[in-house]
């Protein structure tokens, strides 16, 4: 991020794809599969166990390709989500985007608070803590996701990448499943939509940033089949059912075997299957918080 942030004006497509290609150890991603007409956007979630690495998330226009952080710290799912979204503005001009933040934090919480400190000024972002308000905003995107599957490719490419970020996600109890006319649990309709736009709507280049506190509240709105379907999950310490209903492997409930610091998680795309260690971004206090934002953004001001 440094090495990016380096460049004095926002990095055109072509400069882009070169810090793409370029191997780690000289400062880039060693991604090779960049380009442009997806609309790629690296997000970077900690520092990886080794000298180098630092753990990141590609997001493409591609099916699926939505993120899941899940796991029992607070503190580091907030860490991460905070930082996505924050890094948003360093992979788009504001033109290029938009995005909206449904925070379920607690109010009066050490934690809440950060994901607003985490929007830049003049980003188009909203956040929203009210059902009501979400519900609004979750079919406005629905709407848009509709309109744009009768247009054409080129059309669709020209068109800002849609973000919805989900924080403390086992708190939306409005989207959780109710028993419906024959007993059988079935979606709100909010939900519905959701699942539709995570079915769906990546290709189209919406994406979807769900944080939980378990996969059991996950299950409570999306069923196995969508959690299957998202490519990119990370996960923090869990119990061994929830790590494999999650990764198909109990690895997620040895991360704090030796104890609880420092914080350890894991990175799962589910295209490669290889597990990826690392130590996330981790939210220390709203103070501390909101300094990193502003230095982040203060790096980024020559861009706009």
């Amino acid at each position: 991020m440094a090495q990016l942030l380096n460049h004095g004006a926002r990095p055109s497509e072509q400069a882009w794809t070169q810090f793409a290609n370029t191997s780690p150890h000289l400062g880039g991603l060693g991604e090779k599969e960049w380009y442009s007409v997806e609309s790629p956007a690296v997000f970077w979630l900690g520092q990886e166990l080794n000298i180098h690495g630092h753990a990141n998330v590609i997001l493409r226009r591609r099916p699926h390709e939505h993120i899941l952080i899940t796991g029992e710290s607070n503190e580091a799912r907030l860490g991460m989500m905070s930082v996505v979204l924050a890094q948003l503005s360093m992979n788009f001009a504001p033109a290029q985007y938009q995005a909206v933040v449904y925070e379920r934090s607690i109010k009066g919480s050490p934690w809440h608070g950060a994901m607003s400190s985490s929007v830049p000024s003049q980003a188009n972002i909203a956040v929203v803590e009210k059902a009501r308000e979400f519900e609004e905003k979750i079919a406005e995107i629905h709407g848009q996701l509709e309109q744009r599957r009768g247009l054409y490719e080129d059309e669709v490419g020209e068109l800002p990448s849609i973000f919805i970020f989900c924080n403390d996600f086992q708190r939306a109890t409005e989207l959780q499943m109710t028993a419906g006319k024959f007993g059988v649990n079935e979606p709100s309709d909010t939900a519905k939509k959701l699942i539709q736009i995570l079915e769906s709507g990546a290709e189209f280049g919406v994406h979807l940033v769900i944080a939980s506190d378990s996969v059991r509240a996950l299950q409570k709105v999306l069923n196995r089949h969508d959690i299957d379907n998202v490519r990119h999950k990370v996960a923090l310490q869990m119990s061994e059912d929830d790590s494999f209903s999650l990764l198909k492997v109990r690895s997620a409930s040895q991360l704090q075997i030796d104890g609880k610091n420092p914080v350890n998680a894991l990175y799962v795309d589910h295209t490669q299957n290889r597990p990826n260690h690392f130590k996330p971004y981790f939210f220390n206090d709203i103070d501390d918080h909101k300094a990193k934002m502003d230095h982040l953004f203060n790096r980024m001001s020559d861009w706009e």
